[in-house]
């Protein structure tokens, strides 16, 4: 695959990430602007905020790519979203006739999840065929 060919595959998955997690019901889980604030402070990156959620997440996504960290946010992302569900599976936990519930969103959320590794994969792979890993 060509360096164009590779540039285009990731930006194409980080947009389609980054417009999925704006989108609760296909994240799995609702991620607000403050957890975004969180991550990016945790990981030292700028993070810019608009009034739209999806532009906010995907320039995340970028600057965490310019900044060398796009392996990192991924991994922060993952853990955000798994720690989403855990709360929501103790709390329907308590009431086990709920627990249908959380089908929709779990699925979505591993969908989510196997997206976020595609992604840091891609990402990995053009860092180490640049030798920056």
């Amino acid at each position: 695959m060509s360096s164009l060919q590779e540039r285009a595959t990731l930006v194409t998955l980080l947009k389609s990430l980054a417009k999925r997690l704006a989108i609760p019901a296909k994240a799995g889980v609702y991620i607000s602007v403050p957890d975004l604030r969180v991550i990016a402070s945790k990981l030292d990156l700028p993070l810019t905020v608009r009034e739209d959620r999806r532009w906010v997440i995907e320039e995340l996504l970028k600057t965490a790519y310019d900044y060398e960290k796009l392996d990192v946010l991924c991994d922060e992302l993952k853990r955000l979203i798994l720690n989403r569900l855990e709360k929501l599976e103790s709390i329907a936990a308590m009431y086990p006739a709920s627990m249908k519930l959380l089908d929709d969103p779990r699925r979505s959320a591993e969908e989510t999840i196997e997206r976020i590794e595609r992604l840091k994969k891609e990402y990995l792979s053009r860092v180490k065929n640049e030798g920056r890993l």
